[in-house]
């Protein structure tokens, strides 16, 4: 889901990441698909837990990894960005 943010034409997507298991997911590698449109914030493109988390952007596929998801939980990660022409 995109919701706006900041000013015009500026968003973000929330990713939630579930993990409903009895053992937390250590290493975690998450894999989204950006629309060719979406251009990433430079500032602050990826934050979770209020800290930049490193990334990859390869022919609109965005990389990252987490730590730790751990055992029945959800993490909430925000991508910042703005949708362009």
């Amino acid at each position: 889901d995109y919701y706006a943010s900041r000013g015009l034409g500026d968003v973000y997507k929330r990713q939630t990441l579930k993990n409903s298991g009895n053992i937390s997911a250590y290493n975690v590698e998450v894999y989204d698909e950006l629309p060719s449109t979406y251009i990433l914030d430079r500032e602050s493109p990826i934050i979770y837990d209020g800290k930049h988390i490193d990334f990859e952007l390869n022919n609109n596929i965005l990389t990252f990894s987490l730590p730790e998801v751990p055992a029945q939980s959800e993490l909430t990660v925000f991508i910042n960005g703005k949708i362009v022409d």
